[in-house]
């Protein structure tokens, strides 16, 4: 269906029949129209920077996307491995900078895995813990994380300096009579709860 009233601001889509093949299928957003009421052109500016004028009936808009927090996606499934998590996540990162700019899904996934965030989730992807399970690997991550902080929040604020290079055997004693890794977790994100309320 062809564009009938243009806006400025408008995300449109270059129509499969225009003249020009390698425009087809373009994505931009308009940033002007110009003439009468009968014969009106419409500038539209590219991702890459490129500005084109088309008539109207050459574009097609694209509705708007919704911000992410109010997409009706699943979240990550905790039945996946830790790198179908990784692949789930890049993809959908991929997905939304094509939404942005328009450009080829191959080159917006290639963008996002060379970003900081994508090499570390790549180098997640093949490091020793790719065929786990991810909800384990978080909770492991999590548990680790939390004794870490406490171990840090007990050797800094509850023992006399001098005895903080000690190792707290009591603390692993505490954990390791709680049994299971969720209640564990469970346990020190109540310690770090309080420890936060402390400052």
């Amino acid at each position: 269906m062809s564009l009938e009233v243009p806006r400025v601001g408008m995300r449109v889509k270059v129509g499969a029949l225009h003249r020009i093949a390698e425009r087809r299928d373009m994505i931009g957003r308009v940033v002007g129209c110009y003439g009468g009421e009968e014969y009106v052109a419409v500038e539209v500016r590219f991702p890459d920077g490129q500005h084109r004028l088309f008539w109207p009936a050459d574009l097609v808009e694209i509705a708007p996307s919704q911000p992410w927090w109010r997409r009706k996606e699943k979240p990550v499934q905790p039945d996946q491995t830790v790198f179908e998590m990784v692949e789930e996540v890049l993809t959908r990162q991929a997905k939304a900078l094509v939404d942005r700019t328009g450009q080829p899904f191959e080159r917006a996934l290639e963008v996002v895995s060379n970003t900081e965030a994508g090499r570390q989730l790549r180098k997640l992807a093949a490091g020793e813990h790719r065929h786990e399970k991810a909800r384990d690997w978080q909770a492991s991550v999590l548990l680790e994380r939390a004794e870490e902080r406490l171990t840090h929040l007990v050797a800094s604020y509850a023992l006399p300096h001098h005895a903080a290079e000690r190792h707290y055997w009591w603390l692993e004693v505490c954990l390791e009579s709680l049994g299971d890794k969720d209640s564990r977790a469970e346990y020190l994100a109540r310690l770090e709860e309080l420890a936060s309320l402390n400052g």
